[in-house]
């Protein structure tokens, strides 16, 4: 895994620092949200039915809470693994992006 774009930090190539503090704040759910979505889709692809309705429980039992994650890794220890891939990807991708349009 390359550690270099995932300790990477895109405060600039996102233009944070510019952003309101409200307004951060927004952009920062958003991702995450976005990467939290992904993790799940990952996880649930090779489930079964009973295993995607305990999933949905959890999920929506935890939903903005802040022990959700927490909770995930409990029940399935790949959690962490999906994360740092997905954040990797998102890492990879935005810098892709945002690099060629400055």
């Amino acid at each position: 895994m390359s550690t270099d774009i995932l300790n990477k930090d895109l405060t600039s190539l996102f233009g944070l620092d510019e952003m309101s503090p409200i307004d951060q704040d927004t952009f920062l759910e958003d991702i995450g949200s976005l990467v939290i979505e992904s993790v799940i889709t990952k996880l649930a692809v090779e489930m079964n039915d009973l295993e995607m309705e305990e999933l949905h429980n959890l999920i929506t039992s935890t939903v903005g809470s802040d022990d959700m994650l927490e909770k995930l890794e409990e029940k399935y220890p790949q959690v962490n693994d999906l994360f740092k891939k997905e954040i990797l990807a998102f890492k990879k991708e935005a810098v892709s992006v945002l690099s060629v349009q400055n």
